[in-house]
């Protein structure tokens, strides 16, 4: 199916040829920003039409990125929101905070692009971030926070000259694309600190930190770095201080590593006062109902209201390190179902490793290509239990446990499915 399009639905299904990252992997990516500056060019350069912060890192940016769009809303900024992947819908990608998207809104993009962006073989995360740029502009967002899809230095989003840059963490990830060493990933990540633009940063490793302070300074960009010493999380609270002073306090649902991405947010709001004022009220608010906004993240999502079932979508090293300590936090490890499926090019012996203390593991192959087979997933977890949640009903065997589902955020979309399908809705 070609352009032109009167439904929504039939940009779907034609989005749905387009090969996508998570199932293809590197042959559905395009490293080179020349095709997204040309195809850009052509539409009349919307993403130089609205004011944007531009997030990236290894783990936390789209949570970070989530956060600061809540905040922004709360303070009454009309906010723009883009970030990948999608766990269920495209269309999760595209947000205007506190607006329903009108999805009507996109056909007149697809209808007079869509012909342009199957000619020249855009990728899917090219068409995407370019519907997204076109959006914002049409909408007229007074900001919009953009998430880096994959790096930051070649990634499709990094043609926008934003008001600050933030570098959430560096870790190894995507090393058959961004590299084997934290040289190499640190490199590529901060390509998206731009020329006299402000860049916040996470905690890096003492490495990554230099790096990114040398490539600040060859690109006169101010370094702010949040202090370990800034922030603190204790039950379900997370608290901003100065010292021994307290700033903010604010109750808080979530992983210790969340205090952490407050913080960045605090300090890139702080950053940007003057041209976005938000006061201390409103910063609470957009913190406090930002899990009611965004409900559906793999971020250790509770999935039914009433089971303690959870979804997290640790797919590398640190983040299945954060997520282990959260869980141990919660109860001990043999009181846990551990339900994991991964990708292929994500399972290693590290990763194995952080579920040693666990005793009740369960595995699912995905339906992908890029998915590692049960065979592959066996290897590493050898007391491991096979478990296809597209032939039976396994609902009853957890009702009473805890349960955490992770490994991919591509996972979420088959737990998603298989929730359904057994009717527990409640």
């Amino acid at each position: 199916m070609k352009p032109p399009f009167d439904t929504i639905q039939k940009v779907e299904q034609w989005l749905s040829r387009v090969p996508m990252f998570s199932t293809s992997g590197r042959s559905a990516a395009n490293f080179n920003l020349e095709r997204m500056v040309l195809l850009l060019s052509n539409m009349g350069n919307p993403h130089q039409k609205f004011r944007s912060v531009h997030v990236g890192g290894t783990n936390g940016k789209g949570t970070v990125c989530r956060m600061l769009a809540s905040v922004y809303q709360a303070a009454g900024y009309k906010t723009g929101l883009y970030t990948s992947p999608h766990l269920i819908s495209v269309w999760e990608r595209f947000k205007i905070v506190g607006y329903e998207a009108d999805l009507s809104k996109f056909l007149p993009f697809f209808n007079r692009y869509g012909s342009y962006l199957e000619k020249e073989g855009c990728t899917f995360f090219e068409i995407t971030t370019a519907a997204a740029f076109w959006y914002f502009a049409e909408e007229n967002v007074d900001i919009a926070i953009v998430e880096v899809g994959l790096g930051g230095r070649l990634d499709a989003t990094n043609v926008i000259v934003p008001e600050l840059s933030a570098i959430t963490s560096i870790g190894l990830d995507h090393t058959e694309i961004l590299g084997n060493s934290i040289e190499s990933v640190t490199f590529e990540k901060a390509g998206i600190i731009k020329e006299n633009r402000p860049v916040v940063i996470g905690n890096l490793p003492k490495l990554a930190e230099n790096i990114i302070y040398d490539k600040a300074k060859k690109k006169h960009a101010e370094v702010l770095k949040v202090d370990p010493d800034f922030f603190d999380y204790e039950q379900r609270s997370i608290t901003l201080k100065s010292g021994a002073a307290s700033i903010i306090e604010f109750d808080f649902i979530g992983k210790e590593i969340d205090a952490l991405n407050a913080a960045m947010v605090f300090i890139i709001v702080n950053r940007l006062k003057e041209k976005y004022p938000v006061d201390e009220n409103r910063f609470v608010e957009g913190m406090e109902t930002y899990p009611l906004k965004f409900t559906k993240t793999a971020a250790f999502e509770k999935l039914l209201p009433n089971r303690t079932w959870y979804f997290d979508g640790a797919h590398n090293e640190e983040a299945t390190s954060h997520l282990v300590y959260h869980l141990k936090s919660i109860a001990p490890p043999e009181k846990w179902s551990v339900v994991l499926s991964y990708m292929q090019d994500k399972l290693t012996d590290h990763i194995a490793g952080q579920w040693s203390d666990f005793d009740k593991i369960f595995l699912h192959e995905m339906q992908s290509e890029r998915a590692a087979s049960m065979e592959r997933m066996r290897h590493y977890f050898s007391g491991g239990t096979p478990l296809n949640l597209h032939e039976k009903n396994y609902f009853h065997q957890f009702e009473t446990e805890l349960v955490i589902f992770s490994g991919s955020f591509y996972f979420y979309h088959e737990v998603s499915k298989w929730l359904g399908a057994t009717n527990t809705t409640g």
